[in-house]
């Protein structure tokens, strides 16, 4: 099954990169340079963490500018994610694009896609640092440090507050995500909240990109140390 899944994603993955080459005015066939990689990737990232939505390459560029003109922090953050990603290739966009045909590098599709595969592995953990702010800014409204925030508070950010929740009671109800232990003072659960669907970007088709658990973390490191199906508290303190 697992096999089968990554093989689906990856058929999703090269349909994207094939898109993003399109909306760039770019064939397959022929090998790109490092300026046309930058404009490739920074397609094919914003596609897969909005949606491919556009199909042409007028109204995409138009998308494009208006991301960068309007949510420049949302474009710094994933311009920074390209140049993690490219540097593990060698890469560097820091050089001059005007330099002389012989000192230009160029890429295939193949290797394009390489770099595409490569950025969608490593989305998950990088994107994974606003979920942790997230996580942070719900921690300070927990005052008595239960894990949990009440619903007044969750809904009652201060003016200027980087994250804004608006899940009504029933969304959060049908994710786990509230505690109706006490009816008059209902409470939001930070961890099931931050770990809902709500906080999930980049689906394409088969897979998503959700804010990563601690506890499965943990739970990993338990299971490497076990080794076993059981194992007495001594071996695990």
């Amino acid at each position: 099954y697992i096999v089968v899944l990554e093989h689906l994603v990856f058929k999703e993955l090269q349909g994207l990169l094939e898109q993003a080459y399109s909306l760039n005015s770019f064939d397959l066939a022929d090998d790109i340079d490092q300026q046309e990689l930058q404009q490739v990737l920074e397609s094919y990232v914003m596609m897969f963490r909005y949606g491919a939505q556009d199909t042409d390459v007028e109204s995409h560029q138009v998308d494009m500018a208006s991301l960068q003109a309007h949510r420049p922090e949302t474009w710094e953050f994933h311009q920074d994610f390209i140049d993690l990603v490219t540097e593990k290739f060698g890469i560097n966009r820091c050089i001059n694009p005007d330099s002389p045909p012989a000192e230009q590098q160029y890429y295939s599709f193949e290797r394009v896609a390489r770099i595409a595969q490569k950025m969608l592995e490593m989305y998950g953990p990088y994107q994974d640092s606003d979920c942790q702010g997230m996580r942070d800014h719900l921690r300070e409204l927990d005052f008595r440090e239960t894990g949990r925030v009440s619903l007044k508070a969750f809904w009652e950010q201060p003016e200027g507050s980087k994250y804004k929740f608006g899940e009504s009671t029933r969304y959060l109800r049908m994710v786990g995500a509230l505690d109706e232990s006490q009816p008059a003072d209902p409470k939001v659960l930070i961890a099931n909240y931050i770990e809902g669907p709500n906080n999930c970007v980049a689906a394409i088709g088969h897979h998503a990109f959700c804010c990563m658990s601690p506890c499965g973390q943990i739970m990993a490191q338990i299971e490497r140390k076990a080794a076993a199906a059981y194992a007495v508290p001594e071996e695990l303190i």
